[in-house]
């Protein structure tokens, strides 16, 4: 699962997508497939597969192994890539619809994770990715004193675009961290006291006192 995929699995992965009913095009699937790998949460591959691959009808059970495994290591790959800061969005930029769908993706990976809307700050991160998805619009919007802040958007659109690579990484790194902090803070449960003379634990129906209490040296 952590061999890197070859141009021929790549292609052969993105072109089962492509002619498989309800399945994501190969851009989106990329895009949910690296919001996963930096979701706060660990999601589980039964969360997501099924909407990459969507009424897929396998051949047989060695087709499904292959595409599935095809997938997991396209997962792992993108997952090696964020954690060494790698870009893992420049192959997509230069072509407008594929950005489209694969911000998409993204954002379609966030929404499996009810962790990304508590962080006031990783919300605001992801109003690039949002703006290339064409899910969100800036057209519109005024200032204070009712002035429009952008009457050029394709400028606005050329700067989300300049940002996409470092704000998926961003993003990945911050998630790290508040993985990490949240492994420190998470409290050790403590087995809750047995008084002496309650029944014990361990199901005997003897008094504690008269039961493990006295295995207790």
């Amino acid at each position: 699962l952590q061999k890197q995929l070859t141009r021929k699995e790549l292609d052969s992965l993105s072109t089962f997508l492509g002619t498989t009913e309800d399945a994501m095009p190969f851009a989106k699937a990329h895009g949910v497939l690296t919001g996963v790998a930096s979701a706060p949460t660990m999601l589980m591959p039964s969360v997501w597969q099924r909407r990459i691959v969507g009424k897929a009808k396998f051949e047989s059970a060695s087709q499904a192994t292959s595409i599935l495994g095809t997938i997991m290591r396209l997962y792992n790959q993108i997952l090696q890539d964020l954690n060494q800061k790698e870009d893992v969005t420049s192959a997509f930029v230069a072509h407008p619809e594929n950005e489209a769908l694969w911000c998409r993706g993204y954002l379609e990976a966030v929404g499996m994770d009810e962790e990304w809307m508590d962080d006031e700050r990783a919300r605001k991160l992801l109003i690039p990715i949002a703006m290339l998805s064409g899910l969100f619009d800036l057209r519109g919007e005024t200032d204070e004193n009712g002035d429009v802040i952008i009457e050029d958007l394709s400028r606005q659109f050329e700067l989300c675009r300049e940002k996409l690579g470092t704000t998926t990484l961003v993003l990945h790194h911050r998630w790290i961290k508040w993985r990490l902090e949240q492994m420190q803070t998470k409290s050790v449960k403590r087995p809750r006291k047995v008084g002496r003379n309650e029944l014990c634990l361990c199901g005997s129906g003897s008094k504690y006192k008269k039961c493990c209490a006295l295995k207790i040296h």
